[in-house]
């Protein structure tokens, strides 16, 4: 097993078909729990007829390895900013979930103490409401009782005056 700074390798080889042998490798991402299985060719003997000169050179040969070291590079790096891409998004959703729950507590308490204040405010209104009834009951039966005291002082002098008038009628026809 070799390690590299970026991650952990392992290396082992299948047989898919019996002449040609495959190598895998597992490259594993440190900051990911992600175990990717890579297939590389592994070397074999070749049996069949040589290659030219040209196709053979080692210029060549490390061209076509670089390309599939960067493609494989390239292809990790897609599958981790994907895998990346979806952790951030996931993210995202649960906080927005948890914002919306703690906004959705946040106003039923809103709610609960607008309407105990609410209450407590009405419960005042209808107390004053109930003392300036109150007071207008109280101002209305003054009202009619001095109505009354001067009714009843008008029919005092009224019978005074009448039984004044009897009096002196009687009086006088003696």
């Amino acid at each position: 097993m070799a390690t590299i700074s970026s991650g952990s390798v392992e290396a082992g080889t299948t047989q898919s078909n019996p002449g040609r042998s495959e190598q895998i490798s597992k490259v594993i991402c440190p900051k990911m729990d992600t175990v990717y299985n890579i297939k590389f060719p592994e070397l074999t003997r070749y049996h069949g007829m040589p290659r030219r000169y040209e196709e053979t050179r080692p210029v060549v040969v490390q061209t076509f390895a670089h390309r599939k070291i960067l493609g494989l590079g390239h292809d990790i790096h897609v599958r981790l900013m994907e895998h990346l891409e979806s952790e951030k998004t996931e993210a995202i959703q649960r906080a927005e979930k948890e914002i919306w729950r703690q906004a959705d507590i946040r106003t039923e308490m809103a709610i609960k103490a607008t309407r105990e204040e609410m209450a407590g405010e009405v419960a005042k209104a209808l107390a004053e409401q109930g003392k300036m009834h109150e007071q207008h009951i109280k101002e209305e039966c003054l009202k009619i009782e001095m109505t009354m005291q001067k009714m009843a002082i008008e029919q005092v002098k009224e019978e005074r005056e009448k039984g004044e008038k009897l009096l002196a009628e009687t009086c006088d026809k003696d």
